[in-house]
């Protein structure tokens, strides 16, 4: 009888440590949705003045996908660009670019095949998180968010201390104030949750 119990009990340990009951908590969702929407703009839906992301949960990470159109028929690998994000330790994201162009659309002398960066976001470091305004002439503004803390952000292991995520780009293509400044509010509300989640820190 003791035997039997023994084996049941460790069939029930090796359930709970199968990788595959390894999903991510609702908490660990929000955080991760909310560090891709600020610093890479990835969100799931299509974006102004783009194609719709596709938004996918794996165990331990998100995934955004944004496809790309590909001309020749009888190619069926999966092109565009993709977002993944991942927490491996507490306030620390890493966020993994791949991009991915058919070669007849590239521009000439690009470089071929696929394209990876590896981004790493350390809040533990951070001193500065804001979305800030940057006035370039009378009529048009340049906005970012402005991460700054000691080596916060490292592209490909190359870190700095400071870095501006920019976001003018998808701002200018909403025509009205209001849809500029629901924009803006987005962002600082994804900016003050992933705070209030980071208690603490020195920002």
């Amino acid at each position: 009888m003791r035997f039997i119990f023994s084996l049941l009990l460790a069939a029930c340990i090796f359930c709970v440590m199968t990788p595959a009951d390894a999903k991510l908590a609702r908490s660990d969702i929000a955080m991760l949705d909310a560090i891709a929407f600020v610093v890479f703009d990835a969100e799931e839906g299509a974006p102004p003045g783009g194609p719709p992301l596709k938004r996918t949960i794996k165990d331990s990470s998100i995934e955004y996908l944004q496809p790309m159109p590909n001309p020749d028929l009888s190619d069926r690998s999966v092109y565009g660009l993709t977002v993944e994000a991942s927490s491996p330790e507490e306030c620390i994201f890493t966020i993994n670019l791949t991009i991915n162009v058919p070669d007849k659309m590239k521009p000439p002398n690009s470089p071929s095949g696929i394209q990876k960066t590896g981004i790493k976001v350390d809040l533990n470091r951070m001193k500065k998180f804001e979305v800030r305004k940057f006035p370039l002439n009378a009529t048009v503004t340049f906005f970012g968010v402005s991460l700054e803390g000691t080596q916060i952000y490292c592209e490909d292991n190359k870190c700095k201390d400071k870095h501006i995520s920019d976001m003018s780009v998808i701002y200018n293509v909403l025509k009205t104030p209001a849809l500029q400044a629901e924009f803006l509010t987005r962002r600082e509300r994804a900016i003050d949750f992933i705070k209030k989640s980071c208690p603490g820190k020195p920002y």
